[in-house]
């Protein structure tokens, strides 16, 4: 169940990477100079914005507007872990930002992606007819430090930097658009089957 018209939009970008620790880097890319330390941040950060476009993740910790033409029944997230639900938001009749009392609705963490649900015997407020992006919701996700992402992400993002950093002059197309074997089969296993 993905929300109609959803747009996500990144608010506070993570202030560190998720690979911080260049000697192991370097050894897994059999690099032994600091000549190219500064190529190798760039690699990490495209990485790990790839990965986290990729399968919907939050590597670490940063903060997201998810916009919605309407309320749904059920709003979903499609972006994990989350942390916290900041503010549900919308625009009323009169195209004034209100913002919803949290008590009417709780946060489902159980589900592959968080679902924003309404307590029992609470409706959603009527937004501006035909007004896109009627509806805001402000989010945090990640982890505070990169020791606690899941081993199986790093190992992700030190394929991808090696397939970045070993293709960094090609000029075949297909070296570049695609990510190196393996990527798909460790990423698979954190993405939601559709049933």
């Amino acid at each position: 169940m993905m929300n109609a018209n959803a747009t996500y939009v990144l608010v506070t970008p993570p202030t560190q990477e998720p690979i911080g620790d260049y000697d192991a880097l370097k050894t897994h890319l059999r690099v032994d100079t600091d000549a190219d330390d500064l190529l190798l941040q760039d690699y990490i950060k495209a990485a790990r914005d790839y990965l986290e476009k990729h399968a919907n993740v939050m590597l670490l910790e940063q903060t997201w507007d998810l916009f919605l033409d309407y309320f749904p029944c059920v709003i979903e997230i499609a972006r994990r872990p989350l942390t916290a639900v900041l503010s549900v938001g919308y625009y009323d009749a009169d195209n004034v930002l209100q913002t919803l009392n949290p008590s009417g609705y709780y946060v489902d963490l159980n589900s592959f992606y968080p679902r924003i649900a309404l307590v029992s015997g609470q409706v959603w407020p009527r937004t501006v007819p035909g007004r896109p992006a009627a509806v805001v919701v402000r989010f945090t996700g990640g982890m505070e430090n990169p020791e606690d992402i899941d081993p199986v992400y790093i190992q992700a993002l030190k394929l991808h930097v090696a397939h970045l950093y070993a293709n960094r002059e090609a000029v075949s197309p297909d070296a570049m658009e695609k990510v190196p074997m393996g990527y798909d089969s460790l990423v698979a296993t954190e993405r939601r089957i559709p049933v």
